[in-house]
């Protein structure tokens, strides 16, 4: 049996890269409090009250958020892949809006944890990865991915307290599951000779769907600010069933996930008989 193995130099170059998401949030957060001198932050209780401050140019920046609507038109291919960072990247900035405001009202510290348990994610999905795949196939790895990132959304949607917000982390352990998982299945309906022009283009619609996201989400959160915080992360997790319903409809028609494995292997076998 083979075990797979990671350079060390790479591993811990990538471990290194994911702890500076969580430290670079803390401290750009914790300038803007000392600049703005709008929230008054006790030392002891590391607790904010920005619920008191409607003045703070956060909270105006949470209010009015301007609003880009760019419409991304995707191969089918990729519909799945792409429906799901769309999802999931247009969401993630808006963790911080949604633990700056009223009821949380974080401090930078909180924050900086917060950014750091999300960090975990990459590592748990590693992990998860390595272990699903000796037990399961791979649409089943994009099944579990998605429901626990549905889970987590909605469990954000409606935490109104410190700990539950910690809590919502755990759903989010597999959530980077899917991005690899679908990753290689694309890369097995196209030929060996296709797979850069696939990864190009992939990552193209990777870039450009995260942007659209971040800008379509931000503008909905400043929308619906007002009358229910809670109402983009619900939203993404409802976006969430266009990739489990397209992998549901893959799973019924093909009745087999490696069918489309052997349908490239009949396909190199035929051209390698006519030469």
């Amino acid at each position: 049996m083979k075990i797979p193995f990671v350079e060390p130099a790479i591993c811990f170059s990538v471990f290194a890269m994911t702890l500076t998401a969580p430290l670079t949030t803390q401290y750009v957060y914790r300038r803007i409090w000392e600049e703005t001198g709008n929230y008054s932050i006790a030392p002891d209780s590391n607790v904010s009250e920005c619920a008191k401050n409607k003045s703070s140019p956060i909270f105006t920046f949470q209010e009015n958020v301007p609003v880009t609507c760019i419409y991304l038109q995707g191969v089918r291919r990729f519909q799945r892949f792409i429906s799901f960072s769309i999802s999931y990247s247009g969401i993630s900035p808006i963790f911080i809006l949604y633990e700056l405001d009223s009821p949380l009202c974080w401090d930078e510290v909180l924050i900086g944890y917060g950014s750091a348990l999300g960090s975990v994610s990459f590592f748990s999905s590693f992990l998860g990865i390595w272990l699903f795949s000796y037990c399961m196939e791979d649409i089943h790895m994009a099944f579990i991915g998605i429901f626990t990132t549905m889970v987590g959304m909605a469990m954000t949607a409606f935490a109104r307290t410190t700990l539950i917000m910690f809590l919502v982390r755990l759903p989010f352990l597999f959530t980077v599951v899917p991005f690899s998982v679908l990753r290689s299945m694309i890369s097995k309906v196209v030929r060996s000779t296709e797979q850069g022009t696939m990864f190009a283009c992939l990552a193209f619609l990777e870039t450009l769907g995260g942007i659209t996201a971040v800008s379509t989400f931000n503008g909905i959160y400043s929308a619906t600010v007002a009358w229910y915080k809670g109402f983009v992360f619900l939203l993404s997790a409802v976006l969430l069933l266009i990739p489990a319903i397209s992998l549901c409809a893959v799973k019924c028609i093909s009745r087999n996930a490696g069918s489309y494995v052997l349908l490239i292997q009949e396909e190199s076998s035929e051209d390698t008989s006519d030469r």
